[in-house]
């Protein structure tokens, strides 16, 4: 009996180092990031910790075609949906979650207000045009024009005009981009960000993929980009850089995005504390009648920690 109780508490510590060993998921970003009300749209999630049997929601409702391609990469089709911004919540198996969410940060990203919250920089031209046929969505679209040697720039600014710095933290996800098309000319004509210390100075910069588009057709561009240690504030903004001859781009349907991933887990390291010091009796071995009662191993149930 005595051996039986040493393998029923060795079964409950394997149990509770097992569950204790599942790390929980983290979800980094999710591409495309938008699409239509109607669902049915092939997403690809990216994080850490994916395991085979996790779940996707879409704002509390479930995705369909769930595929845990390996630990760090899903795809799911998303379910009809109400217009908006929603998060994205994996679980796995073992109720161990990660929430992504996605708040555009941008307050005129379609420019259906004209150039409110967006600042030129004086080089080249930029301007707000209406014209639905010509728009991505909506009415009105950025038109940005460059001369040889110049380079428009359009600043995502606050409601006086201002160009914003928007705060980061270093371990931040940032996803930017937009959609874009070429009217004419070459260089680049794409989104971008910079990314400065807490002096706003020495910036990093980061471009989408596809870093220029080329054509009339409306192009999606989408940069992803996590912030380092050091940093503290960004800016975005389209542009036409570097070009040879006289340039102009369209661009509409702007995003910036900070996201973080939140885990949700249980507490296993308690449970698994309070199982081995106070086990269920379920769990304990039961005397046996034919045994005379100083035979049975005593253990103590303790009534607290």
């Amino acid at each position: 009996m005595k051996s039986l109780c040493s393998v029923s508490v060795l079964v409950v510590l394997l149990v509770c180092l097992s569950l204790m060993s599942m790390a929980a998921p983290t979800v980094s970003s999710i591409s495309p990031t938008s699409g239509p009300t109607t669902g049915g749209t092939s997403v690809t999630i990216t994080g850490t910790n994916f395991v085979s049997g996790a779940t996707v929601a879409f704002g509390g409702t479930a995705a369909t075609g769930v595929t845990v391609v390996s630990s760090t990469t899903i795809t799911a089709t998303t379910p009809p949906m109400a217009a908006g911004t929603v998060p994205v919540k994996v679980t796995n198996p073992d109720g161990s979650s990660a929430t992504l969410s996605s708040a555009n940060l941008l307050s005129n990203p379609g420019f259906e207000s004209g150039a409110s919250f967006w600042k030129w920089n004086g080089s080249g031209a930029a301007t707000v045009q209406t014209a639905a046929g010509n728009a991505h969505s909506g009415n009105n679209f950025a038109d940005l024009k460059a001369t040889a040697g110049t380079h428009p720039v359009f600043f995502a600014a606050n409601s006086t005009g201002t160009a914003l710095y928007f705060p980061v933290t270093p371990g931040d996800v940032i996803t930017f981009g937009g959609w874009a098309s070429r009217v004419a000319g070459d260089g680049l004509a794409r989104y971008s960000i910079a990314i400065t210390d807490a002096n706003k100075a020495n910036p990093n910069y980061r471009s989408t993929t596809p870093s220029n588009v080329t054509g009339l057709t409306w192009t999606f561009q989408q940069g992803t980009y996590t912030v380092p240690a050091g940093k503290a504030f960004l800016r975005f903004y389209p542009e036409v850089f570097n070009n040879t001859v006289t340039a102009e781009a369209r661009f509409d349907d702007t995003f910036l995005q900070k996201v973080a991933a939140s885990l949700t887990f249980l507490r296993v390291a308690e449970w698994a504390y309070r199982l081995v010091r106070e086990p269920p009796r379920s769990l304990l071995p039961k005397p046996s009648s034919s045994l005379p009662p100083s035979t049975v191993p005593p253990i103590r149930l303790s009534a607290g920690r």
